[in-house]
């Protein structure tokens, strides 16, 4: 039986990173892309967590 198999090619990409908001153009695989760097996708999360606490206690 045959597995069915997908190869996607990694293409340059021109976005603006949401957090540090820097236009960067990196080779990525096609998908929404918010964040220019692990660092940046960290320091979101890091937001987004204290935002969401800061309203959950504020109930």
């Amino acid at each position: 039986m045959k597995k069915h198999t997908r190869e996607v090619e990694a293409k340059l990409m021109t976005f603006t990173c949401q957090w540090c908001k820097q236009t960067v153009t990196q080779l990525r695989l096609p998908s929404p892309h918010s964040y220019c760097s692990e660092r940046c996708r960290t320091e979101a999360r890091r937001e987004q967590q204290k935002q969401l606490m800061r309203l959950r206690r504020a109930k």
